[in-house]
């Protein structure tokens, strides 16, 4: 594995803050920027895994597609070594298809985590996402509660 980072925990919350903006700003390639060329982003809810910049800039186009208000707050933030955990809150109104269904208008909020490691430059190199999509269905009206 790589070396931990030479960065602070200060430092590396002030990184997590610009990269969530960069996901509250719906601007992928911004996004991608806090990523490591060859970083694996895997989102577990959707069973999605994208490999490098121009995959993990595409999915947050996917996302706001989804919910063009998409928003992503942090709730608390853990970091040692070159390992990070981020807990939010993900929320937004459904005015986009999902799952080959039109969109319902109906706003969604779920709690998630994010967990991963940075490489020796500070970047992201793996970043897994937890959340609960059977919750976020049942709120905009797809399936039942």
């Amino acid at each position: 594995p790589a070396a931990a980072p030479a960065l602070s925990e200060p430092r590396v919350r002030e990184f997590f803050d610009r990269y969530l903006q960069a996901w509250n700003d719906h601007d992928g390639p911004a996004a991608a920027a806090h990523m490591a060329d060859d970083a694996m982003y895997e989102d577990v809810a959707a069973a999605q895994v994208r490999r490098g910049r121009d995959e993990i800039a595409s999915w947050v186009a996917e996302g706001t597609g989804f919910s063009s208000d998409l928003h992503l707050e942090a709730v608390t933030f853990f970091y040692l070594g070159s390992a990070f955990a981020v807990e939010w809150v993900m929320s937004g109104t459904n005015d986009g298809p999902v799952g080959g269904q039109p969109a319902t208008g109906r706003p969604w909020r779920v709690r998630g985590a994010s967990v991963g490691t940075l490489n020796a430059e500070g970047l992201i190199a793996e970043n897994r996402d937890y959340w609960n999509m059977a919750e976020v269905f049942a709120q905009i009206g797809l399936t039942q509660a």
